[in-house]
């Protein structure tokens, strides 16, 4: 399931929250107190990384004529608080999903001019596989990124044994998720269907079946009996 679709609202009203509260911040009297408040809601935290109060929401600038005036700004904040904890969560890794977009696009933009430390690269490619596990990247895309990040930061044989590595480890995932969804290939389900066609071939050389059942009905309850060995509830 994408990530990005299920929070995309979620993340909108907290964009427009934080917004609010970083324009209100901005603005005269009062203006330091909400301030501190915006910067409560957007503080960096582990998925948020360090790239300050809204970095890369849209409406964290917002232009004179956009402002919100207090009523509005008043029930952004009362919808984010109704929030139930998973969804101010699903908004906080969102969030932090929209700032590292930002940061990556500006690296990526960059033409390979950027040049990273190494502590630099593992950090941006740990981040990447994080938000993969998260559904955010495909394998495919996290991969492609890590290799960007990698070349800004290593060189030569050492650029060329990190690149193999990382391909490596792609095609073992890569094989791991098509074993997933390739029934034929999960070793427990090859053994279910191994010892239900030996059941139901026994079945077919039967001439009298328990219980009173017919051989069609033995054959149901049995194959369920196997399945739920070993699928286990």
């Amino acid at each position: 399931m994408n990530k990005r679709a299920v929070v995309g609202g979620l993340c909108l009203l907290a964009a427009l929250l934080v917004g609010a509260m970083w324009w209100m911040g901005r603005q005269g009297a009062g203006g330091a107190a909400v301030a501190e408040r915006a910067n409560a809601v957007a503080a960096p935290s582990p998925w948020w990384g360090a790239s300050g109060p809204a970095a890369g929401l849209p409406g964290a600038e917002l232009p004179a004529s956009g402002a919100p005036d207090a009523a509005e700004f008043a029930r952004l904040r009362q919808a984010y608080e109704r929030l139930s904890p998973e969804d101010r969560a699903a908004v906080d890794q969102a969030r932090a999903y929209e700032g590292f977009m930002g940061r990556m696009q500006a690296l990526l933009g960059s033409g390979g001019a950027r040049v990273l430390s190494q502590s630099e690269a593992l950090q941006v490619m740990d981040e990447v596989d994080a938000f993969q596990r998260e559904d955010y990247y495909s394998l495919a895309h996290a991969l492609q990124l890590k290799m960007a990040i990698a070349r800004m930061a290593w060189q030569g044989g050492e650029l060329d044994g990190k690149l193999a590595a990382m391909q490596q480890q792609f095609e073992r995932e890569h094989a791991a998720l098509v074993a997933k969804s390739d029934p034929s290939k999960d070793p427990t389900f090859v053994a279910f269907k191994a010892e239900e066609s030996a059941m139901i071939a026994q079945a077919r050389r039967m001439a009298a079946f328990p219980d009173g059942l017919t051989r069609d009905q033995y054959i149901i309850r049995e194959s369920e009996r196997i399945r739920a060995r070993h699928y286990p509830d």
